[in-house]
């Protein structure tokens, strides 16, 4: 009959289910994104395998075998078939874009995805001036959410992710510095005096200029006209 359901057995359920998830989680061209988390069991990896790919990886990129080990054990707990509902992958939890930009073909690969996860630790160190707080703040939030905010994100996860890292580099008994305080905005006050305008004013000159002196007459008096000579 048409348009009958198909009722499948549930274990070829599961196995079809787990199927499509190994594939979006593997990248697969559908570019769904997994939603769950497979179990430990699925590809065990022995510890004495997982810390010489570690330590490989580390010596390789030139980053402390200790920082990397932080990570890792923040971001899977070694287990390397770990998918975050989020979509992030394998060991190092890579997401799938960050694994193609590191060119990590399956992220299910212990080998690959360590190198990978390496490899964007140590660029996310070079980008940020080698500070790890920072670096470990653009490894779970993105370098651009660190230079958006100038600093670590104020995301509570990615907070908690950068301290829990750091404890387990540094040792338990590191404790995050305190944030420096604000910068004072003091600004120097405007004066509040002014110069009163002068109060004493110039009178005019109480001296006079003496007159000019008059002409003396000639002495013996005025002169007599000349009369005609006889």
């Amino acid at each position: 009959m048409a348009g009958a359901p198909v009722h499948l057995p549930s274990h070829l359920v599961s196995v079809l289910a787990a199927l499509a998830l190994l594939a979006a989680a593997a990248g697969a061209d559908a570019g769904a994104q997994p939603s769950g988390r497979l179990p430990a069991q699925a590809s065990p990896l022995a510890p004495q395998e997982l810390e010489r790919l570690l330590v490989q990886a580390a010596r390789r990129h030139g980053v402390e075998e200790r920082l990397v080990r932080a990570v890792l054990r923040q971001e899977s707990g070694g287990n390397p078939r770990a998918v975050s509902p989020k979509g992030a992958l394998g060991l190092m939890q890579l997401m799938p874009e960050t694994a193609r930009l590191m060119g990590v073909a399956d992220p299910f690969d212990p080998a690959a995805n360590l190198d990978g996860g390496v490899r964007y630790l140590k660029y996310c160190l070079g980008r940020f001036g080698g500070d790890p707080a920072l670096a470990l703040a653009a490894y779970n939030a993105g370098p651009e959410a660190v230079e958006r905010h100038g600093g670590i994100p104020p995301y509570p996860e990615t907070r908690q992710y950068v301290a829990a890292v750091l404890r387990q580099w540094r040792g338990p008994a590191w404790q995050p510095e305190a944030p420096p305080p604000p910068p004072e905005r003091w600004r120097l006050p405007a004066p509040v005096w002014k110069i009163p305008p002068p109060t004493v004013r110039v009178g005019p000159p109480r001296w006079r200029t003496p007159p000019a002196p008059r002409a003396a007459a000639p002495v013996g008096g005025p002169p007599r006209p000349a009369g005609p000579r006889g």
